[in-house]
């Protein structure tokens, strides 16, 4: 007797279901913290300016997307040093740390380099993402998968990414061309309340190893606005039988790694029996805990050590201009509940809440980083003033050169007031049409070009003869 193809369906069905789970993290085969993904194995670029610059990427969706294309499309136009020895700007960034919508564009352009400018328009940032997610949920070939307790939405949209935005890169990959800069994807750990990001030094603090950990599923992570998008899930192996052994790897950190941030990080996942109660580890958007992207690459080395120290272990001890630019896509007023009496529906409610909350806590960490940033330069004066002291006494010394550059770009702030209104009327969405995304690009490109701070930065490096750009071409740089 045959079986119906309806439960011959079922039976297929339930057995897929049953197979389905998201990519486990591998386990970390060895110890060793001059390995592996992290700034200090990462060479920074080289450059005759001896500057370490350094680019935030803050989340709102594909606004945040737009807007940070837009900032690296100027940095690719603008033009440093002469003759010989010209350059483009874009080509002398160190660190690109981002979060949430700027991570797409971040992760897109260190994996891919100026093929950001030929391509990713078509594949992400004037495509319908929210549509494609919409119907990869609709796809009967995905219920089953769906139907799975270790797989959810935020698997099925990392898988999407994987496939048509990253090429099944790995963290890996991002070591193969030393002239790329460090990524840093950053997301929020909900059981700590605190920010996650994706580079070895963190792995270090699970027994992982991210170098097998695909590219696609860190954005997809720092991305997962809940309740619409559930936390993507980390194994846990600090105490385990298949993790290295743990307190040798602090050990190794509290004696190489002069970051007392890297200390207290590993306190808070310290292995004992309290970490036994978080086998696993859930990650949500970056934006709930750093929605500028700062506090994961600069605040705990800064706010905790020596930066002195650290640039030493870092071989940057020659660096002289520190360059800052944040790129703040966040937008004023978008969930406000105080316009109508009617009591606000759940996922309004949630959204305002959270949205309060990420600007009070981002208003926070600027401030923040502004007064331990100037204490740094500060400290780099005194150390090269000191060094100074010892090899020359005469009045014709060299002054003492450590300067910072911080580049502000708050985008809800415009000075013009129609892109002001243009730009926060922009909702966070993975979706935006085309022309939208072309003025954002345009804002943020003419926000940077106009900037103080980064005009005399320009000045400085380039001298007051020179024009700071070339002029504007229309079309993305090739």
């Amino acid at each position: 007797m045959k079986t119906p193809r309806a439960i011959q369906a079922l039976v297929v069905t339930l057995i897929i279901s049953g197979c389905a789970h998201y990519p486990v993290n591998p386990p970390l085969a060895k110890s060793a913290v001059r390995e592996g993904y992290r700034f200090s194995t990462v060479p920074p670029r080289t450059n005759s300016a001896q500057m370490l610059t350094i680019l935030t990427f803050s989340g709102g969706g594909m606004r945040a997307s737009a807007v940070a294309y837009g900032v690296l499309e100027e940095l690719a136009r603008t033009q440093l040093g002469r003759g010989a020895d010209q350059r483009r700007f874009l080509d002398d960034v160190d660190v690109i740390s981002a979060v949430s919508g700027g991570s797409f564009t971040a992760a897109y352009y260190a994996l891919y380099g100026d093929r950001l400018f030929t391509d990713f328009e078509s594949k992400f940032l004037k495509r319908d993402i929210s549509g494609a997610l919409m119907l990869q949920l609709l796809m009967p070939r995905n219920w089953a998968r769906l139907a799975a307790p270790a797989y959810n939405r935020s698997d099925l949209a990392a898988d999407y990414y994987d496939s048509r935005l990253f090429g099944h890169c790995t963290f890996a990959d991002l070591m193969r061309d030393g002239s790329r800069p460090f990524l840093m994807i950053n997301a929020t750990d909900v059981g700590l309340g605190s920010h996650f990001e994706f580079t070895q030094d963190q792995f270090d603090l699970i027994g992982s190893d991210l170098s097998k950990f695909h590219i696609a599923r860190a954005v997809a992570a720092s991305s997962a606005f809940a309740p619409l998008l559930p936390p993507i899930l980390l194994k846990n192996y600090a105490n385990t039988n298949s993790s290295p052994d743990m307190a040798s790897l602090f050990s190794n950190m509290a004696t190489w790694d002069a970051s007392g941030g890297k200390t207290n990080r590993s306190t808070e996942q310290r292995p004992d029996a309290e970490l036994q109660q978080r086998p696993f580890i859930h990650l949500l958007d970056g934006g709930q805990a750093d929605n500028l992207a700062l506090r994961g690459f600069l605040t705990p080395v800064i706010e905790h050590c020596s930066f002195w120290d650290t640039l030493g272990q870092l071989y940057l001890l020659p660096i002289r201009r520190v360059v800052v630019i944040i790129v703040d896509a966040h937008t004023d007023g978008e969930e406000s509940l105080d316009d109508r009496e009617r009591t606000p529906g759940p996922l309004r409610l949630i959204r305002a809440a959270s949205g309060v909350s990420v600007d009070l806590y981002s208003s926070d960490t600027l401030q923040l980083f502004r007064q331990n940033a100037q204490r740094a330069i500060h400290q780099i004066q005194s150390k090269r003033a000191e060094a100074a002291a010892k090899v020359s006494t005469g009045p014709n010394s060299a002054p003492v050169e450590a300067q910072l550059y911080l580049v502000e770009l708050h985008l809800h702030n415009l000075s013009d007031q129609s892109d002001r209104r243009f730009f926060n009327s922009v909702p966070t969405t993975l979706s935006l049409p085309s022309k939208t995304v072309d003025r954002l690009r345009r804002i943020s490109a003419g926000d940077l070009q106009k900037n103080e701070v980064f005009q005399q930065l320009l000045r400085d490096l380039n001298g007051p003869e020179e024009p700071a750009t070339k002029p504007r071409r229309p079309s993305a740089p090739k």
